[in-house]
């Protein structure tokens, strides 16, 4: 009887084994790869955010009974920076000021004395006065259809 032959010689099966093993180990080093990506950004994001300190300087309700508060503040994140000066739309029932970035306004670290401010124009508009010799990180003109304008000290 000539039947095919469904079995694997012993070289093929070594080569087979050989290729999962290869596999695997791929596949178990791309998995750590990955994981030590993932942990040390998360580590560097907590750390980050740990060392730093926000100041309120300022906080004002939107006009008209509007759901949002303009809070000016300064961020700090230890001696071998400066501090920098923040603005946030934030709701107005929130308590308090999260330990993160100013999310419509952000200038570089600095270690001299600067101006700021920061005002409601109206319900849709605020009016920032910034110092036009410091660097700015993050400067939207729009936020939650409220509209930023922003002015030189």
């Amino acid at each position: 009887m000539d039947q095919p032959n469904d079995w694997l010689t012993e070289n093929q099966e070594q080569k087979q084994i050989k290729t999962i093993r290869k596999r695997t180990i791929t596949i178990a080093i791309v998995s750590v790869i990955i994981l030590l990506v993932i942990g040390v950004f998360s580590f560097n994001q907590i750390i980050k955010t740990s060392l730093c300190e926000n100041q309120i300087i300022y906080q004002e309700s939107q006009p008209q009974n509007g759901k949002y508060k303009l809070v000016l503040f300064t961020r700090d994140c230890g001696t071998t920076t400066g501090h920098s000066y923040q603005v946030s739309i934030l709701d107005k029932g929130k308590k308090g000021l999260e330990n993160k970035d100013g999310n419509i306004f952000t200038s570089y670290d600095g270690f001299g004395v600067s101006q700021y401010s920061a005002k409601w124009i109206d319900k849709n508009t605020i009016e920032l006065v910034v110092d036009n010799t410091e660097k700015i990180k993050r400067s939207k003109t729009i936020y939650k259809w409220i509209r930023i304008i922003y002015k030189s000290s």
